[in-house]
């Protein structure tokens, strides 16, 4: 008796244990494996990667500029249990207002809607489609992926303003639409690009030996639109074996400014530069005289 009464208890203490434990306890591992992936197939549009959204905290980061060529950039990926044999996608530029909520489709230079819709991204028809399907859990490509349209990119030349780019992915075989559109915040605006360069006049490369060696300094400006300046001015900082070096107009660019070579030329006072045209404009004569009439410098060294 005294050797089976302990087992009695520990029975007894068992049987109690099992009575206050919820069954649902003992299901939880089931469920979240039974939920891990939907049944079918899920196109999901995982991120738009390009264009980035732009973020400003006040200042902004990842505005586009005018006029520059945009591609969009996605992942897109099966979430469900079942391959992908027929997909589409279509990416749309939306004007949008200062809250960055889309109100409706832009337009390009012609009138048309930024709109590029592709329904043929994967299906059974190998001369249509490169893909014919998308494995369970795959992404597409393997990873970042651009949205085709017409044989190529899709590609958005973008004037001044704010935007929406929406991207959405769509399939017959869908189970689940909530995961099928993503959308980015898209600042662009006007930019300026001032351009100088320096050449030998005599066409060298280098210059080199003695003698008097002439050079022209231009500065070409180029930009989305056209600005106006009060004063536009570049700096230039002459230095090396020189006996002198000197402008057109008699300049002895040797003598020290501020403690330093450098030297503050004057381009342009209240002007109207037209930036689409690249226009040339001399360091060292008139605000708008043309490439051709450029007035050089002359170093002569020792």
């Amino acid at each position: 008796m005294r050797k089976i009464t302990p087992v009695m208890l520990v029975l007894l203490l068992v049987a109690s244990l099992m009575a206050n434990i919820d069954i649902t306890q003992l299901e939880t591992t089931e469920v979240i494996e039974d939920t891990g992936a939907r049944s079918g197939a899920d196109a999901e549009l995982v991120a738009i990667t390009s264009p980035k959204e732009t973020i400003c905290e006040p200042t902004c980061r990842n505005e586009l500029f005018v006029g520059q060529d945009t591609t969009f950039e996605v992942f897109i990926q099966n979430a469900g249990d079942t391959a992908i044999t027929e997909l589409g996608y279509k990416a749309q530029v939306w004007n949008a207002d200062g809250n960055g909520n889309p109100l409706n489709l832009a337009k390009d230079s012609t009138g048309a809607d930024l709109e590029w819709d592709n329904p043929d991204v994967i299906c059974d028809d190998t001369t249509v489609c490169d893909d014919q399907s998308l494995a369970s859990g795959d992404v597409f490509k393997g990873g970042k992926t651009m949205i085709q349209y017409g044989g190529g990119d899709a590609t958005w030349s973008p004037t001044a303003g704010i935007y929406v780019v929406q991207i959405e992915v769509y399939s017959d075989e869908d189970v689940e639409a909530s995961n099928d559109v993503q959308q980015v915040y898209v600042e662009v605006r006007d930019y300026l690009d001032i351009d100088v360069d320096i050449t030998w006049d005599d066409g060298a490369t280098v210059a080199t030996g003695e003698g008097t060696k002439s050079f022209t300094i231009t500065v070409e400006l180029n930009g989305s639109s056209d600005f106006i300046t009060h004063n536009l001015s570049m700096l230039i900082d002459v230095n090396g074996d020189l006996a002198s070096a000197t402008a057109e107009d008699g300049t002895d660019l040797l003598l020290s400014s501020l403690g330093s070579l450098v030297h503050s030329v004057n381009v342009g006072t209240g002007q109207i530069f037209h930036c689409g045209k690249s226009e040339r404009i001399s360091v060292m004569g008139d605000a708008r005289i043309m490439a051709s009439q450029r007035t050089p410098c002359f170093l002569i060294c020792a």
